[in-house]
């Protein structure tokens, strides 16, 4: 099972700060493959809040890269 695409990007969230958007796909946090909900979970796990991580996503069949600084939960 794929990754759905993100459902929400909520204002002022580290989404929205690292342009992603409804509907992008997300594929790679950092050096990790993620092709599922839980393999994306597992990935999150190993960062800490404050991290600013490479994020790669797909959006309209292209890939795409920015950095994401991570807040907790």
């Amino acid at each position: 099972m794929l990754i759905p695409g993100i459902g929400a990007v909520s204002s002022g969230s580290p989404a929205e700060k690292a342009g992603l958007k409804e509907g992008d796909v997300i594929i790679k946090l950092g050096d990790i493959e993620v092709k599922n909900l839980r393999e994306y979970s597992d990935a999150l796990k190993k960062f800490s809040p404050g991290d600013v991580v490479e994020l790669v996503y797909t959006r309209d069949g292209k890939e795409n890269k920015t950095r994401i600084e991570l807040t907790a939960r």
